[in-house]
């Protein structure tokens, strides 16, 4: 039987030193991750990274779903996964609109 699985990370970052004529920032980014086995190694996954920048009032909001696999080959365990997402709600410039977040990891 498919088993799900949500969980989420957030961080905060906020300068407090350096130089006093640089301009402080506060940056967040949230990033709930789920996934879904389908068995064989199989799954889908959903894991863009919301990030909101307060100082340049920058932000944007990616939706994705990918897919991935896991095997092994010898005593090597690998996961490779692809995973296009698109941004649904942003602002600023220079935000992408589309991106391809792939990856090999790998356990010895």
């Amino acid at each position: 039987m498919p088993e799900s699985v949500f969980w989420m990370t957030t961080s905060w970052q906020h300068s407090f030193a350096g130089r006093s004529d640089r301009a402080p920032f506060h940056v967040a980014s949230i990033q709930p991750m789920f996934t879904w086995q389908l068995g064989k190694g199989n799954y889908l996954r959903s894991t863009g990274i919301i990030a909101l920048d307060f100082t340049n009032d920058n932000y944007f909001i990616p939706f994705g779903l990918g897919v991935g696999k896991v095997f092994t080959a010898g005593k090597v365990t690998f996961n490779i996964f692809a995973e296009p997402q698109f941004t649904t709600w942003h602002h600023g410039a220079g935000i992408s609109v589309v991106q391809l977040f792939c990856g090999i990891n790998t356990q010895f």
